[in-house]
């Protein structure tokens, strides 16, 4: 699954990518809730801080013109493909959080993963002078 996206928050997407594999994941964050979504509303999980918190959004998406010059919008952020609206919706709810979709641009994956999965995450630089891979597999 690919995803496309325009604010900067490419790392955020990545991580999302690799939640995409795992639909228990997925579930574990958007809660579906048919009273909500009968409202336009919808309900995204997301351990900020270390604290599980439920997010209410709307689903008005920010749009922007279609950049092919054909009459219409395309969503402004996060596109995924089939139309899929769950990654733009957890984007939006990401976003609300932190204030803006401006300030999610520019982060680390693992800061995703760990936002997204509420388990500790860890870069590993495996072209650094002292990586060793033995030690590397034992902790694996």
């Amino acid at each position: 699954m690919s995803f496309t996206g325009s604010v900067g928050d490419c790392w955020f997407l990545s991580a999302l990518s690799v939640l995409a594999e795992r639909k228990d994941l997925i579930k574990q964050i958007i809660e579906y809730q048919a009273h909500l979504e009968e409202k336009g509303a919808h309900a995204v999980n997301l351990c900020i801080d270390g604290v599980w918190q439920t997010v209410l959004v709307d689903n008005f998406l920010p749009q922007k013109k279609d950049a092919k010059g054909i009459e219409g919008f395309q969503l402004a952020y996060s596109r995924a493909a089939n139309q899929q609206l769950w990654v733009a919706l957890v984007e939006k709810a990401y976003a609300k959080v932190h204030g803006s979709y401006e300030a999610i641009s520019g982060g680390y994956i693992e800061e995703g993963m760990f936002d997204l999965t509420g388990y500790p995450t860890e870069s590993i630089v495996f072209d650094q002078k002292d990586f060793d891979s033995e030690t590397f597999w034992a902790r694996m």
